[in-house]
């Protein structure tokens, strides 16, 4: 933020603040929203509101306000997901939740490490202003791997148990 903005550290820090405050309410929001609908649409209203915020960034410009709402409305998009998500796996291993959960955390952290690594070589070899786009391709794959992942659980739902006695 520092180097693309006349942002001091410590309006930075205000914003930073504000987004930390954003991704409490997001997981709330999510939680609540997980309860009432579903987890499966939660995780896909998350990650559809996140594509369109990483598009938004691009299409804001350098106007600071707009920038800074579209960066909150990005935070509780993005912490919405993580309650739904605990609860979808929850449901999915009612027997073993910790196990579930604790897999899910390192999977969470190993993604953290991951775009992290990708930026600082996106930041290196181009701009940070291709960030937006790395970030939009991988909430796409993420999209995609979620609903290919429900459909094919619907679908093993829907199936009939065989008899293979004879």
């Amino acid at each position: 933020m520092q180097a693309t903005s006349t942002l001091s550290i410590t309006e930075i820090s205000g914003i930073l603040f504000l987004a930390g405050i954003c991704s409490f309410v997001g997981s709330k929001i999510g939680g609540q929203l997980a309860d009432a609908r579903g987890s499966k649409f939660t995780i896909c209203l998350g990650l559809l509101l996140q594509g369109a915020t990483l598009l938004l960034f691009d299409l804001a410009g350098v106007n600071l306000f707009v920038l800074i709402l579209v960066l909150m409305i990005f935070m509780l998009a993005t912490w919405s997901i993580s309650p739904a998500q605990q609860l979808f796996l929850v449901t999915l291993v009612p027997r073993n939740p910790d196990i579930a959960l604790s897999v899910n955390t390192s999977f969470i952290q190993f993604g953290f490490a991951l775009g992290s690594g990708l930026g600082g070589l996106v930041i290196s070899r181009t701009s940070v202003l291709y960030l937006n786009w790395l970030g939009l391709a991988a909430v796409c794959i993420a999209l995609l791997l979620a609903i290919l992942l429900f459909k094919k659980m619907s679908s093993e739902l829907e199936t009939p148990f065989v008899n293979k006695e004879i």
